[in-house]
């Protein structure tokens, strides 16, 4: 990281263009609760993989349990996907003729999404393609 600094601080390219640099310390990963629990397929998948919900995702389910549209911004490898997956999920699970619409802005995001589906398939789903 101090290289990178290093040489934002030198080019030419750039130097001028640097408002601010700064390395933030370490922060901790802040866990959420859900109000309702998930089901036990989700439960026993997010257990197999050592996953415990952060806040942002738990904020996320509930809005959408409730119905509500949200927007989720959070950096790469952050959970986006659990946070929207396991509300569709649940619906798949109690609602048999449920169906999901998934748009990407690209083919390579579509493709990694949908690798984590196909990991966590929900018991009624037929064909995911």
């Amino acid at each position: 990281m101090e290289a990178a600094i290093n040489f934002l601080r030198r080019d030419s390219r750039y130097r001028d263009r640097v408002e601010h640099i700064g390395i933030l310390p370490p922060k901790g990963p802040i866990y959420g609760e859900l109000k309702k629990d998930i089901s036990r397929n989700i439960k026993n998948y997010l257990l197999k993989k050592d996953i415990e919900l952060y806040k942002h995702q738990c904020d996320a389910i509930e809005y959408l349990r409730a119905g509500k549209s949200i927007a989720i911004t959070t950096p790469t490898a952050s959970g986006k996907t659990l946070a929207f997956n396991i509300p569709i999920f649940e619906r798949l699970e109690q609602d048999k003729s449920a169906t999901a619409l998934y748009l990407y802005p690209t083919k390579a995001l579509a493709n990694d999404q949908l690798k984590v589906i196909i990991v966590i398939p929900p018991t009624n789903c037929k064909n995911l393609a």
